[in-house]
C-alpha cells in the first residue's frame, strides 16, 4: 500500500515538474518576444527620429542654411547609428547631404577633402542599398563636390553616367536630369566649351520650368547661368 502511495506521488512530482518546465519554457518564450518587439520600437523610433532631421535639413538646405543643416545631418546619423543595423538607403541620403553642406559652408579644417571623403561614404552605401535612386542621389553629390574642388574632367564622367542612370529610373525630361544638365553645364563652361555649356543651361531651364514650375528657383538658378553665360559671349 505504501510503495503504491509513494509510485502515485512520485508520478505527480514527474507531471508537476513537467508542466513547472512548460511554464517556464512559455514566460520566457514570450519574455522574448515582448523584448524583441521594445527593441523594433526602440529602433524605430530612432529612424523616425533620423528621417525628422533629415526633412528639416534639407528644408534649410533649399534656404542656403548650410550649417544649420549639417547639424541636423550629423543628428540624424546619430540616431541611425544609435538605432543598431541601420537603414542604409537614409544613411547613404543624409551622407550625401552632409557632403554637399561640408563643402558650401566650409565646415572643418579641410572642408574640401572631408566633403569629398563623406561623398564617398554615401556612394559606398548607395551600392550596398541596392537602390538606383539613392545610388543616383549619392554619385550626383559625389559628381557635385568634384566640379566644386575644380576635378571637371571626373565631375563630367559622374555626370554623364548620373545621366545615364537617371533615364533608366525616371524616364526622359525628370527634374533630376534638369539638375543633371544644369551642373553638366557648369563643368563645360568650366571647360571652356561656353556653347556646349549654353545648350545645356537651356535644356535645364526648359526641363526644370516644365517640372518645377516657370517661376521656381531652380528654373530661375538655370535661366540665370544662360544670362550671364550670353552676355560674356561675343556677339553673333
Amino acid at each position: 500500500m505504501t510503495e503504491h502511495i509513494q509510485s502515485g506521488l512520485g508520478l505527480t512530482a514527474l507531471i508537476l515538474a513537467a508542466l513547472s518546465l512548460k511554464l517556464m519554457f512559455r514566460y520566457y518564450k514570450l519574455m522574448g518576444q515582448n523584448m524583441a518587439k521594445q527593441s523594433q520600437f526602440a529602433n524605430g523610433a530612432d529612424e523616425e527620429r533620423a528621417i525628422k532631421n533629415y526633412k528639416l535639413a534639407r528644408e534649410l538646405m533649399r534656404r542656403d542654411e548650410f550649417q544649420g543643416a549639417f547639424n541636423y545631418l550629423k543628428a540624424a546619423e546619430g540616431f541611425l547609428t544609435d538605432s543598431g543595423l541601420p537603414n542604409m538607403t537614409l544613411l547613404s541620403s543624409i551622407l550625401a547631404q552632409q557632403s554637399i553642406c561640408i563643402f558650401r559652408a566650409g565646415i572643418g579644417r579641410a572642408p574640401d577633402r572631408d566633403s569629398l571623403a563623406t561623398a564617398e561614404r554615401a556612394c559606398n552605401l548607395a551600392y550596398l542599398s541596392q537602390n538606383d535612386r539613392t545610388i543616383l542621389d549619392a554619385r550626383f553629390a559625389r559628381a557635385c563636390i568634384l566640379n566644386g574642388i575644380g576635378a571637371s574632367e571626373r565631375a563630367e564622367e559622374e555626370l554623364l553616367q548620373c545621366l545615364n542612370l537617371s533615364q533608366a529610373v525616371f524616364g526622359q525630361t525628370s527634374v533630376q536630369e534638369g539638375r543633371i544638365l544644369l551642373n553638366l553645364g557648369q563643368v563645360k563652361q568650366e571647360q571652356g566649351n561656353r556653347q556646349e555649356a549654353l545648350s545645356l543651361y537651356r535644356q535645364a531651364a526648359s526641363i526644370l520650368a516644365a517640372r518645377t514650375g516657370k517661376h521656381s528657383q531652380e528654373t530661375k538658378t538655370a535661366e540665370a547661368y544662360q544670362a550671364l553665360l550670353l552676355k560674356r559671349l561675343p556677339p553673333a
